[in-house]
């Protein structure tokens, strides 16, 4: 019952961010995106009120939301915001879950939902039952969330903060979130990462059908679960599960923003980044990634400096934590990195050499990277626009993650093959939606959806092209 109403609080409350900033085009896309973000949300109320004095307990936070949510509502009523834009660009569709059932849907649609439903179904099993001992970060977050909930502070006695390097130093959303979890009632809270996982498919499928018929955008939310590594990790209540449903928002929104011109859309992605760095210290490159993109695209977009935030507000962020973290936590997290630059080429070269082979291993990432670098050729031959902004972000906050690892002391961490083979494979796992959404709307994109359109007759591609999906 208090599960329940943690939930419905916690849509109630992404509700009302996604209304006060508006950029959403449709009920299905705001929903998801409202999951994500409320979850986000919660998390950071519940460590303001540990940090002030407050014990982290339902009876607190739960109400603390409450207020928020109630709040953002009335705040979004007054402006007379709606859950859509009003300035929606010309050919653009407000699909409803009414979509999915009127007849003119393919026959070819019930094997892609059917299947679609079977990865869902077996991904929450998998995250619901799977023992939490196989991993050591598993073990981390969840036993400090549980001690979180049993002590209701967040600083808990059982752990020694100079010793526990890796899993205390940690940014907070991971553990908060089977904290409250377990906080309100669940005896086993690695269920409490379903709904994330649900609401990220919803946000997917929602958000790519701004620009594609509705066929196309199931199939790209298939491709993307669908992907081995995505399949393999995302499931698993690991930090990188955070970063992966906030890192896509925080690059795909600021493709919508730089396409049409709208620093909703921007302001968007600036909440999202910030839950971004809120999860997991990496997020930080895809942050810089944005912001570069931003830099280039920015000021062509009619943008100006508006988009500042989206820089600014994360790395607030995550200077607050490191300072948070140095004077409560030991300070042990940036221990494990070489403190100055250096060169040794032998260690580039395998970095690149085992980095690209996971990213390009059809068994790990797919083919999505292959058809990455089809969709930029297609691209640069043809000269037609796509989602160009989302793979330079994409690439080069890529490279910066790579970076990551160049810069990690292998006497204080695992030796490199070990963290390639675990910590870089799971953190890949983020790029998998952004690369099929480039895939989605490049020319190469655009090719395959007609192809497959006349093949299997489906209505949102088969007919002729809305001008979002024209060059």
């Amino acid at each position: 019952m208090i599960y329940a109403l943690a939930v419905a609080l916690i849509v109630l409350a992404g509700w009302s961010i996604t209304g006060i900033i508006g950029g959403t085009r449709n009920v299905i896309e705001r929903v998801g995106l409202s999951i994500l973000l409320g979850m986000g949300l919660l998390t950071g109320l519940m460590f303001l009120l540990g940090f002030a004095g407050f014990p982290i307990a339902p009876i607190v936070y739960l109400p603390a939301l409450a207020l928020f949510a109630v709040d953002g509502l009335r705040r979004m009523i007054m402006r007379g915001r709606r859950a859509t834009d009003r300035d929606v660009r010309p050919g653009a569709t407000a699909p409803s879950l009414l979509d999915l059932l009127r007849p003119r849907q393919p026959v070819i649609a019930v094997p892609v939902l059917v299947l679609l439903a079977f990865l869902m179904a077996v991904m929450i099993a998998r995250a619901t039952y799977l023992p939490n001992h196989l991993y050591d970060s598993l073990t981390a977050f969840d036993l400090l969330g549980k001690i979180i909930a049993i002590e209701e502070r967040f600083r808990v006695s059982l752990f020694d903060y100079t010793q526990i390097a890796r899993g205390g130093s940690y940014p907070p959303f991971p553990a908060l979130t089977f904290a409250w979890g377990y906080g309100c009632g669940l005896s086993d809270a690695t269920c409490a990462m379903v709904l994330p996982l649900v609401a990220f498919a919803a946000w997917l499928f929602g958000f790519a059908r701004r620009f594609v018929g509705a066929m196309s955008a199931w199939t790209f939310v298939l491709l993307t679960y669908a992907s081995p590594d995505f399949y393999s990790w995302i499931h698993l209540p690991v930090a990188n599960f955070a970063v992966t449903i906030f890192a896509a928002p925080a690059l795909l929104y600021l493709f919508a923003g730089i396409r049409e011109r709208s620093i909703r859309e921007v302001m968007l992605a600036t909440v999202a980044a910030v839950f971004l760095v809120w999860s997991r210290a990496e997020g930080a490159a895809f942050v810089a990634g944005g912001t570069l993109t931003l830099l280039i695209f920015g000021r062509r977009a009619g943008l100006g400096l508006r988009w500042f935030p989206y820089a600014l507000f994360p790395a607030v962020v995550f200077v607050l934590w490191q300072v948070y973290a140095t004077s409560n936590l030991g300070g042990v997290g940036s221990a494990r990195f070489t403190d100055h630059l250096f060169w040794d080429g032998d260690r580039l070269a395998y970095l690149l050499r085992e980095g690209g082979y996971l990213l390009f291993y059809p068994r790990g990432m797919g083919f999505s990277v292959w058809l990455l670098a089809g969709a930029i050729v297609a691209h640069t031959v043809t000269r037609r626009s796509g989602a160009g902004p989302v793979a330079l972000a994409s690439i080069g906050s890529l490279v910066l993650y790579l970076a990551v690892f160049y810069q990690i002391d292998p006497v204080k961490q695992d030796p490199l093959p070990a963290l390639l083979g675990s910590s870089f494979r799971r953190g890949i796992t983020a790029y998998v939606a952004p690369f099929w959404f480039v895939v989605l709307l490049s020319p190469l994109g655009v090719w395959g959806r007609r192809v497959l359109g006349r093949m299997f007759m489906w209505g949102g591609d088969g007919r002729a092209a809305r001008p979002a999906e024209r060059a």
